[in-house]
């Protein structure tokens, strides 16, 4: 329930000198003009005929280190955190809203302000803890992210971890301990690394990663890489090298986009080498491809609808089941469209 301070009992009206103490504080009344204003000690304050002192005075609000306290209807202050007033004189109000106000100098309640929580110990957030919040009021946090009545995010408690690479001499800080040393996995033209995203975090590259992200980090990309505190290494890939005579069909193939295409397929001929990017697998492996002499020939049926120019260079609209008698020199590649039905 909301307080209106530890005020004392109502002043009277008979008094006319009041002595304030040090941080303490009175409100006293213009009755011609109904505006009420604060008067702060130390101070002897003499009272005038249309003045009334509202009550007693009471100390100011002292809110202690490590401590905190809600005010509701919290006066409006400029960028300089001065009062602001009408014109009248009476301190403008943020109504209906809300204001924390931790460790700082004692401070009193102008009228209309009101404690909705009295001084309070902060909550200590202990290693690899948290506290789930969530937005009442829309507001703009300390690191200019905006939140919305009813949003819900996570306030991590110590324990984060990084990772120091700078070359040289490194001191740990007294609040802070070293947990492992971790070498730099070397990169050649014939290994790359499998490493996947532990949390949302912008890698060595500068790309931002989202969680359960995979990706491949290669030799083009740079000659060693040491993984970092939001990143696991999957594994280490192997180099698929095809000659002139062989071919494969890779699934799911990554497309420019970075991203799998789920059903798809891609031929790749030799003479190649390239990596299998996360996802991605070889239908039957590394595959020969099919060599005929002058009087040997192939008969292929489509297994889906493509448009086929590998016979004369014309084009030649194949549907699915389509049987088609071709006599080749030499065939040298064979794509996933193609199934071989017989040879002779």
């Amino acid at each position: 329930m909301s307080q209106k301070g530890n005020r004392g009992p109502e002043g009277s009206s008979e008094v006319s000198i009041i002595r304030i103490p040090p941080h303490h504080y009175i409100h006293v009344l213009d009755q011609n003009t109904n505006i009420a204003r604060v008067e702060i000690g130390p101070l002897t304050y003499i009272r005038q005929d249309n003045e009334r002192v509202l009550f007693h005075p009471v100390r100011m609000i002292m809110v202690p280190p490590r401590h905190y306290c809600v005010i509701v209807n919290p006066v409006a202050r400029d960028d300089d955190q001065q009062v602001l007033f009408d014109q009248s004189g009476q301190a403008k109000l943020r109504h209906a809203d809300l204001e924390i106000r931790l460790t700082q100098d004692p401070f009193p309640l102008y009228p209309g302000e009101e404690v909705q929580q009295v001084v309070t110990p902060l909550q200590i957030v202990y290693p690899d803890t948290a506290l789930r919040l969530q937005a009442l009021l829309d507001f703009e946090g300390a690191g200019g992210e905006k939140r919305i009545a009813g949003d819900e995010w996570l306030f991590e408690g110590p324990g984060e971890e990084w990772l120091v690479s700078k070359v040289g001499a490194y001191l740990p800080g007294a609040h802070e301990e070293v947990l492992d040393i971790v070498n730099a996995f070397i990169l050649t033209d014939k290994k790359a690394l499998h490493v996947r995203a532990l949390r949302p975090f912008k890698d060595a590259g500068g790309r931002d990663r989202r969680t359960g992200e995979e990706w491949l980090v290669t030799l083009a990309d740079r000659e060693a890489h040491i993984p970092s505190v939001a990143e696991e290494v999957v594994g280490v890939v192997d180099v698929t090298t095809l000659s002139s005579r062989q071919y494969c069909v890779i699934l799911d193939p990554v497309g420019p986009d970075g991203k799998p295409q789920l059903g798809q397929k891609r031929v790749v001929k030799g003479e190649r080498s390239f990596f299998l990017q996360p996802g991605e697998d070889l239908e039957s492996g590394i595959q020969d491809v099919y060599v005929l002499s002058e009087d040997e020939g192939l008969v292929l049926r489509a297994v889906e609808a493509f448009n086929d120019t590998e016979v004369s260079g014309e084009l030649c609209i194949n549907t699915a089941g389509t049987l088609c008698s071709t006599y080749y020199r030499k065939v040298q590649v064979f794509t996933s469209k193609y199934r071989c039905e017989l040879c002779w």
